[in-house]
């Protein structure tokens, strides 16, 4: 039920509600002919069916990046991975922004001293979102992950977990995490 939720506020944050359709004929193709009622316009295909030209516009580079990075749920977590055979949370993020030419930093953090901070209500998908690592004693930057979903009172993200029950390329919610909750740094944001 936890990821049911979660994969509906992704995909309504990603797809602004569009549905699934659309979003995919937006990325196999720029535009699309289809049959349509009176008052259409020839095509010059042959029959002369009538058709309308309908642009569906091209997903923005952060929807692409998230797009791509829902490619890898399920992926093992991997200490120091930074390739689909398994993926440690910084080489998730820093391997998801290199296909898609952005170069960020390869640590976490790293990328909290490099990236452009944004407030927390400012956040928006395809920012990094940053936390303290494993051990609660240490107070610096350890985990790293992607926003694919912001709204008013939570914050969607995808990441590779080290947690040896459901680790790997995973999606959660600030929102229904403590864990998460109470190691939050901050937000940053790398040009695209």
């Amino acid at each position: 039920m936890f990821k049911k939720k979660v994969w509906k506020k992704v995909w309504n944050q990603v797809t602004g509600n569009k549905g699934i359709l659309l979003l995919f004929l937006g990325l196999v193709c720029p535009t699309l002919s289809i049959q349509s009622g009176p008052g259409a316009h020839e095509t010059g295909i042959e029959g002369g069916e009538k058709t309308e030209e309908i642009s569906i516009p091209k997903p923005d580079k952060k929807d692409s990046l998230l797009f791509f990075a829902y490619r890898y749920i399920g992926t093992p977590y991997k200490y120091a991975g930074t390739s689909p055979k398994g993926f440690d949370c910084s080489g998730f993020v820093f391997y998801v922004f290199k296909n898609h030419g952005v170069e960020i930093p390869r640590t976490s953090r790293d990328m909290g001293r490099l990236g452009r901070e944004v407030p927390r209500d400012s956040a928006k998908k395809g920012d990094v979102i940053l936390f303290l690592g494993t051990n609660a004693s240490n107070k610096t930057i350890g985990h790293a992950g992607i926003v694919c979903g912001a709204d008013a009172d939570d914050l969607q993200f995808i990441h590779s977990s080290s947690n040896r029950k459901s680790g790997g390329v995973i999606l959660s919610c600030m929102k229904d995490s403590p864990y998460y909750q109470k190691r939050f740094v901050k937000i940053v944001r790398f040009e695209m």
